[in-house]
């Protein structure tokens, strides 16, 4: 079932604010409510609720994740200009995948 996005003014949705709660509750809708023609704010499920902050907590953890690697970035860069030679992070990450892969198989035999 689709769900339907209706339009209210300010107005209308105060005078019926609970009709519009249980339209969005029971109804499968969501309410967009706009002043002068422009959109202010949206009545949503919970689940609708729950939904979007799981993505905005979701999309946080990755801004950060690519933060820190942007940062471990820099830091690898800063070092190898020093001269001080260092392991490829991807390689040893490769080799240990590899290792491991390899001693699982070998206990398969």
């Amino acid at each position: 079932m689709d769900i339907i996005t209706t339009n209210v003014s300010v107005s209308d949705a105060k005078q019926r604010l609970s009709e519009l709660i249980n339209h969005v509750a029971y109804g499968r809708r969501r309410i967009v409510i706009a002043s002068r023609g422009r959109p202010k704010a949206a009545l949503i499920t919970i689940d609708d609720l729950n939904q979007l902050k799981e993505k905005t907590a979701r999309g946080s953890d990755l801004h950060e994740r690519k933060a820190a690697l942007k940062r471990a970035d820099t830091l690898y860069k800063k070092l190898q200009q020093k001269k001080k030679i260092l392991p490829d992070p991807v390689k040893m990450l490769r080799n240990l995948r590899d290792h491991h892969d390899d001693e699982y198989f070998d206990r398969l035999r």
